[in-house]
């Protein structure tokens, strides 16, 4: 009886860690392809929430959701669209190098943790590649002549989104509250 209680309690264990772990990375938002897990969406929403909260803005964690899963979407638009013009992650990695080359890394790191509660990676992740990838593409688009803008407006009019969150949906174009 008691090798069997605590079998059943191991396996509750490893089922429980299990659980968590796959939870964590189920999707959110969806965009044409491109996903935004759980855990990444949480490790966001807390950090804009303690950018927010620090500012003293008056940002409900509703509007910050709502911030993140939009522009979340933009930026799967953009990477797609870098990526059907040839630029690859190697190019985005160079292209944030270059910018915090001259920045004291230590610095950032503590600035991003305390503004964010992020470390380096996680700011690198959510900001600084998303940021690169814009740039590079608006660079690409001004060679060719192309209004970012419209671009951008008719790829959300296009692209296939799924938002997983109960509280909000994808419809016309942009991200609505569900209730």
């Amino acid at each position: 009886m008691n090798k069997n209680f605590l079998a059943l309690i191991f396996i509750l264990i490893i089922f429980s860690a299990l659980f968590l772990k796959v939870r964590a990375s189920l999707p959110v938002v969806r965009a044409d392809g491109v996903t935004l897990s759980r855990e990444d969406f949480a490790d966001k929403r807390a950090g804009f929430l303690r950018f927010a909260e620090l500012n003293r803005e008056k940002l409900t964690a509703g509007e910050i959701e709502r911030g993140i899963a939009l522009a979340f979407i933009e930026e799967s638009l953009i990477r797609n669209e870098i990526e059907k013009r040839g630029k690859r992650d190697d190019d985005i990695v160079r292209a944030v190098e270059e910018g915090v080359r001259g920045a004291d890394l230590e610095k950032l790191e503590s600035a991003t943790i305390q503004i964010y509660g992020w470390n380096r990676f996680q700011f690198e992740k959510f900001v600084l590649y998303p940021q690169a990838r814009r740039n590079i593409l608006m660079a690409e688009f001004e060679k060719d002549k192309i209004d970012m803008g419209e671009w951008l407006e008719k790829s959300l009019d296009e692209a296939n989104i799924s938002i997983y969150l109960l509280k909000w949906k994808w419809k016309d174009g942009d991200v609505k509250e569900r209730f």
